[in-house]
């Protein structure tokens, strides 16, 4: 009964690996405070290229990767996350927050609108990141 009961718990503590929804997406306010003046280090998830970009206050923003290293801009458009690179082009994401520093970025559609809740439900997020790199594990929130 004890050993029921603690399996139990063990089993509720575990984060949620629910598919992300478009309900999810973080608004562009949110964005501005999860991510602006902070650093955020993860990886893609087509090639596993491994990334750190630093964003400044100033909308300025530094990025290094395993193949590429840039300089550039970033922005908030609607409830995009922006990122435009002043050598290598750019893009917009939606973002999703998993937990207080773990993040699942979701590549814009071609038209710009937000992708369904279809679209979130039955594809990976183009990058996983975590904010303010330290002793942080994500891969519990967002699966390897």
């Amino acid at each position: 009964m004890l050993r029921a009961f603690i399996v139990g718990l063990a089993v509720a503590a575990i984060p949620a690996l629910a598919a992300a929804s478009s309900d999810d997406i973080l608004s562009g306010e949110q964005l501005r405070n999860e991510l602006g003046s902070h650093a955020i280090e993860g990886y893609y998830t087509n090639d596993k290229v491994h990334f750190v970009e630093i964003y400044l206050t100033s909308g300025r923003l530094s990025y290094k990767a395993d193949n590429a290293a840039d300089t550039g801009d970033w922005t908030i458009q609607g409830n995009t996350f922006c990122t435009m690179y002043d050598h290598i082009g750019g893009a917009c994401w939606y973002v999703v927050k998993r937990s207080a520093k773990c993040y699942q970025f979701y590549s814009t559609s071609a038209a710009g609108a937000p992708p369904s809740i279809d679209d979130f439900s039955n594809r990976e997020p183009s990058a996983k990141a975590a904010r303010d790199a330290g002793p942080v594990n994500c891969e519990p929130y967002y699966g390897s």
